[in-house]
């Protein structure tokens, strides 16, 4: 498991235990701890991934709120939140739904953060290792007289990733999209055209779309 993950914060205790996870179980991944939050932004514009995870420690956010960088920067990845009971009523909604963790910065809120960090590691490192099972059974196929099925599931889910991806064109030819949006939703569409290539394979088809 390779990747990235970013922290706005100069907790050097944080920074340490961040580190720490990041190269456990030999999960490899860079640390990019900054300083400001226009330093965070310009990390996101200039990668060509996104992170698997972004820490937000709200007393260095500067004059942005907690909750309206959650909002920003959860479109390009997890996002663990670290401030005051305030920053907990506001960033609520975006809890619920699933969008970022928070944790209450008091005198013993490092476990907790960290905890939650190696959660969210955890849960790439699982789709990993099931994306990586899901390629070698399709690498072995064609030595288990595995035959395509042109009338089944494949050319159903063809069509709907069809009317997904022409969903997705329509949202990416906004002008007003804001740049966070419009990168995560350019991998959905590159998700979606590898997932589509897969799916002619097996309804016995050749692939012929490249992407846009």
């Amino acid at each position: 498991m390779n990747g990235w993950l970013l922290a706005i914060t100069r907790d050097a205790g944080l920074i340490c235990g961040l580190r720490s996870i990041a190269v456990r179980d030999g999960r490899g991944c860079q640390l990019w701890s900054v300083e400001s939050v226009e330093r965070a932004r310009a990390l996101l514009s200039q990668r060509q991934e996104f992170p698997l995870l972004i820490l937000l420690d709200e007393p260095f956010l500067e004059s942005v709120s907690l909750a309206a960088l959650t909002e920003e920067f959860s479109w390009c990845g997890p996002v663990v939140g670290i401030g005051n009971r305030e920053g907990a009523f506001r960033i609520a909604p975006l809890v619920a739904a699933g969008r970022a963790d928070f944790v209450y910065r008091d005198a013993s809120f490092l476990p907790l953060a960290l905890a939650l960090a190696e959660r969210a590691l955890g849960c790439e490192q699982e789709i990993d290792r099931r994306i990586g099972e899901a390629d070698a059974a399709a690498a072995r196929a064609p030595e288990c007289n595995w035959l395509p099925d042109p009338d089944g599931f494949p050319e159903e889910a063809l069509r709907l990733l069809g009317a997904i991806l022409e969903n997705l064109e329509i949202v990416l030819s906004q002008p007003k999209l804001l740049p966070g949006a419009a990168r995560r939703l350019g991998r959905a569409a590159d998700l979606a055209f590898d997932l589509k290539a897969g799916l002619r394979l097996l309804a016995g088809r050749t692939p012929s779309e490249t992407r846009t």
